[in-house]
């Protein structure tokens, strides 16, 4: 028999073969593991290794690199780099509450902190105004901020009535509010839900714990009820008073002010001392809503020009101190337009901003700028402290003309002309 000639393989045929067994040929580039996986098991684990890089591939463009495009102008990167490269925030950033935000820094960039400012206002603006920031010296990460507890333990019953424990700083410092003070006074601001009521609240429950009276105006009508039990709150404590409709309002606030004044009358004629009296506490929850109330009530009953009712409770700031007598204001936003002038918001001593907070709200309430949040200066509430004065630049009209800075005079370079060294006593010859 003649021998068989060698069978070959069938083109249409495809023999599976298992990796590692068989070689690969040679010149040929090595498959990575993702090829091998997309080879063994066909277009299907293909699109199983292509979908989900196309949605990496759509989330970069579509919500990081519009951010990113933003931070070019700070950074001083190219827009058309990888979004990725310099800004990282995760998918699920919304949902995640241990998420982190990164933004690494250009190797020559100086992170100055007016830069840095602009930096933290434009995520917060885009990404959530209650992040809390961290800069570095080679990157900055946003984080969502803590959740509070649902019950949180007070602590401040051990002091005086006087002084009153409204939080906790960072660290464990405690930020005490002292109504002996100068400016006895406390007000709270924050937006709508920021947490006014609650807060007021602390320091009512603290100076009846030590036998204050208590009154409170509440124009709101609903600001003591708990909203998931529907539980009066602070309603039946003896010793506090809660005020809802307009009428027993305004008589709250004229006879806490003849209180005070009967006070004030009673020591100035040596007839008792101001310890035989009971020291009070009045709380206008919402002020701005009771002030228009009041001036629409005078209004109606025929008065003209300011309420009496606001009049009365500019003297309850100014006169109250020596009486035992105390004022806590609520507020939106602490504007002259409530408060009258700044002497009368001067007397507010301690001051309060719950939640997030816009820079008019800081600047009404503390009266100077906001503080970038980057550990330059740090800010107590209610108190300024001396701000680091810049040095200023040597004067030279080529200065002012090129509109540029001076360039600093140093002893082994020829100054400016008009410029002055430093170690000379004379001026430089042109």
């Amino acid at each position: 028999m003649l021998p068989l000639p060698p069978r070959r393989p069938c083109p249409c045929l495809r023999v599976p073969h298992v990796d590692g067994l068989r070689p690969e040929p040679k010149g040929e580039r090595p498959l990575t593991d993702k090829a091998k996986v997309c080879k063994r098991g066909g277009w299907r684990a293909g699109v199983r290794v292509a979908v989900p890089r196309f949605k990496r591939w759509r989330y970069v463009r579509t919500v990081i690199r519009p951010v990113y495009l933003q931070l070019c102008q700070y950074l001083g990167t190219d827009p058309a780099d990888w979004p990725g490269r310099w800004l990282d925030i995760p998918a699920e950033f919304t949902a995640d509450p241990g998420a982190v935000i990164t933004l690494a820094y250009p190797a020559t960039w100086n992170p100055d902190s007016a830069r840095q400012n602009h930096i933290d206002q434009l995520i917060r603006r885009h990404l959530g105004a209650d992040l809390v920031p961290a800069f570095s010296a080679f990157h900055a990460t946003w984080r969502h901020p803590p959740a509070p507890p649902d019950l949180a333990r007070f602590d401040g019953y051990d002091l005086p009535a006087h002084r009153i424990h409204l939080a906790t700083l960072a660290g464990g410092v405690k930020w005490i509010a002292d109504l002996q003070d100068e400016e006895p006074h406390l007000f709270i601001a924050a937006g709508t839900g920021g947490g006014k009521t609650s807060t007021a609240s602390v320091p009512a429950a603290h100076v009846r714990a030590h036998g204050w009276l208590v009154d409170i105006i509440d124009p709101k009508r609903r600001s003591y009820i708990d909203r998931k039990t529907g539980h009066d709150v602070l309603t039946n404590v003896p010793g506090i008073r809660v005020h809802t409709d307009i009428e027993s309002m305004m008589w709250a606030l004229e006879e806490f002010f003849l209180s005070m004044l009967g006070v004030n009358i009673a020591v100035g004629a040596r007839t008792a001392w101001p310890g035989a009296f009971p020291a009070r506490l009045l709380v206008i929850d919402e002020f701005g809503t009771f002030a228009g109330m009041a001036a629409r009530m005078w209004r109606r009953t025929g008065g003209s020009g300011p309420s009496p009712a606001l009049d009365q409770r500019r003297q309850i700031e100014w006169q109250s101190r020596q009486a035992g007598h105390r004022l806590v204001l609520a507020v939106h936003q602490p504007n002259l337009r409530l408060f009258g002038d700044s002497d009368s918001r001067g007397q507010y001593g301690y001051r309060l901003i719950t939640g997030a907070y816009t820079t008019s709200l800081w600047r009404m309430t503390f009266g100077f700028a906001a503080p970038d949040r980057m550990g330059r200066e740090d800010q107590g509430p209610g108190r300024r402290r001396g701000r680091r004065s810049r040095r200023p630049d040597p004067p030279g009209p080529a200065r002012l003309d090129a509109g540029r800075r001076t360039p600093p005079v140093r002893a082994d370079r020829p100054a400016p002309a008009g410029l002055v060294h430093r170690d000379a006593a004379r001026p430089v010859d042109r």
